[in-house]
């Protein structure tokens, strides 16, 4: 891993684990996950907004609007919008695919869920990849 990229992990990892922390101290796992998945899903739909978030031309003020926009059109918790405005404000939106992936990977181990990689010698039926996405 080069030494950018690590040091973008370390910094996601830190507002993760805060934030993570925070939720299940306030019993709101539930949305926590709920947010974490709108999220990803609008980032993986948008590169306008990859744009906007790693662009160090972006004003903070304008990455702000734009995040606590998309943060009030998906309704995101209090705790994650607050989370999001001080990643603004320290313009440390860059982090946040990394940031999203580290929140689902705590939200899934909390839920004891684990994440297996198969291999099989043809292409699974879809019954067969139901049956182990079930599993």
């Amino acid at each position: 891993m080069s030494e950018p990229a690590s040091i973008s992990l370390g910094i996601a990892s830190r507002y993760a684990s805060a934030l993570f922390d925070l939720a299940k101290d306030d019993k709101a796992l539930k949305a926590l996950e709920a947010d974490t998945t709108a999220l990803a899903e609008t980032l993986a739909a948008g590169a306008d907004l990859r744009a906007v978030i790693a662009s160090p031309v972006i004003s903070r003020d304008d990455q702000g609007k734009v995040i606590a926009a998309i943060g009030a059109k998906l309704g995101l918790s209090t705790l994650m919008t607050n989370t999001l405005a001080l990643m603004s404000d320290k313009r440390r939106l860059f982090v946040l695919p990394q940031f999203l992936t580290a929140l689902a990977d705590m939200i899934a181990a909390e839920k004891g869920e684990v994440t297996a990689e198969v291999t099989a010698a043809r292409a699974l039926t879809a019954a067969q990849s139901k049956k182990l996405a079930e599993t």
